[in-house]
């Protein structure tokens, strides 16, 4: 049978029915399809050897082994990862097929919490200053969870789809990003040195971006190359580099943007015909204050 979209946003909402699963260190697995709950703050600093290759990568695939060898806990298709109010340091939470990962919690360091597939994050979990956020190869659906100072990365990211609601990315590389559709509401990406919130198509309630944009190309507040819809939202303070020259820049769309409640301060088309930066640079869409 094919599993689609909606089928496996229901792992974390099925997971208090399934088989419970202690967690008690790193380079533990969590079986296919049950719930594994963190037993106490992990620190993963000492333990060589690397969760996204082999043997950790193989490891995962082999339902008799136990042990992963690699500083992090991996969670198997379908499975959960209660973090229990407990702490992963210098390590990752990785998902080694579709898997959920429900807070409160904090992940600290290292790799974050990364899914090969599809991942669902919710229930108050906090990533912090580690090489990458929130982030999957596929779809993710993130809400209630909080990622600050990935410095050089992305702090939330679905390959594919990102759905998200309540969410806080602040000083990261960039806050939000989806190579396909960004949806949601509640969304807080603030002092993001390469910009705010980007994807294919952006549709999103109740945002606030401000001070987004310091560092070399930087897009500024939100951009998209197919449109942006946002409602009850301030975007504004944010900043465009190019070719060195920093100009305020809050909505960057490739079409004409839809604001509903909304208030920005500057907006740009954004169109290839421009050259390498898809970059109008006088040519503004009439939406914002000072257009």
């Amino acid at each position: 049978m094919k599993t689609g979209f909606a089928s496996w946003m229901l792992i974390g909402v099925l997971a208090s029915s399934a088989h419970a699963f202690d967690v008690t260190g790193c380079g533990q697995l969590v079986p296919a399809g049950q719930v594994g709950v963190l037993q106490a703050d992990l620190d993963c600093s000492a333990t060589s050897g690397n969760c996204f290759d082999d043997p950790a990568r193989g490891c995962a695939q082999d339902p008799g082994c136990t042990d992963a060898q690699c500083p992090g806990v991996v969670v198997r298709k379908d499975a959960t990862l209660q973090m229990n109010g407990h702490t992963v340091a210098n390590g990752v939470v990785l998902c080694a097929d579709s898997c959920a990962v429900v807070g409160p919690g904090t992940v600290v360091g290292g790799f974050g919490v990364a899914s090969m597939k599809n991942l669902t994050v919710s229930g108050g979990l906090d990533v912090h200053d580690g090489a990458i956020g929130i982030a999957a190869t596929r779809n993710a659906i993130v809400s209630d969870a909080t990622v600050t100072g990935v410095a050089h990365n992305w702090a939330i990211w679905g390959n594919w789809n990102l759905r998200v609601a309540n969410v806080t990315a602040n000083g990261n590389g960039v806050g939000l990003l989806a190579g396909r559709s960004l949806t949601g509401s509640g969304v807080t990406a603030n002092d993001n040195v390469h910009g705010g919130v980007a994807a294919h198509r952006v549709n999103l309630t109740g945002v606030t971006a401000t001070g987004n944009g310091s560092d070399a190309d930087a897009f500024g507040g939100v951009i998209s190359e197919t449109g942006v819809r946002l409602k009850s939202s301030t975007i504004t303070g944010n900043s465009n580099v190019l070719d060195g020259v920093t100009r305020p820049l809050d909505v960057f769309s490739g079409r004409r943007p839809r604001l509903i409640d909304s208030t920005c301060s500057r907006s740009r088309v954004l169109s290839r015909e421009y050259g390498p930066h898809y970059s109008a640079i006088n040519l503004d869409w009439g939406v914002c204050t000072g257009d």
